[in-house]
């Protein structure tokens, strides 16, 4: 079974996106980006759900720092704030796509299916 780590500092949206993944795939989550980046290292998920306003470490430099330790793992950047410029950076940082909050769980799964089709692991 492939693992999904969601990385959002909200319960209720990490809730709500877990609800939406279902049950084909083992979910574990963090809370910031700096947990996420360690969960990301320690248990190497097939695919990343991550949320880019959050305290600790945000969504930009959890991508950047996930860039410089040679993970390729598949990011999908779920968020309320998108617009071509931050569609722009999050692309450039290796993010894979971006999704707009509320998330809609059927374009969440198609997400998903893509990035791990697409994804290097």
């Amino acid at each position: 079974m492939k693992t999904v780590l969601i990385i959002e500092d909200s319960l209720i949206s990490r809730r709500y996106i877990k609800r939406g993944i279902g049950s084909e795939y083992n979910v574990i989550e963090a809370s910031d980006g700096e947990k996420g980046l360690v969960a990301a290292i320690s248990q190497k998920p097939d695919c990343i759900l991550c949320d880019l306003l959050m305290p600790v470490m945000d969504g930009f430099q959890f991508l950047e720092n996930l860039k410089e330790k040679g993970l390729q793992i598949p990011v999908i950047i779920i968020t309320s704030d998108i617009d071509d410029t931050i569609e722009e950076q999050c692309l450039s940082l290796g993010a894979v796509a971006l999704l707009n909050k509320p998330v809609n769980a059927e374009e969440m799964q198609e997400a998903i299916r893509k990035a791990l089709g697409s994804g290097n692991n």
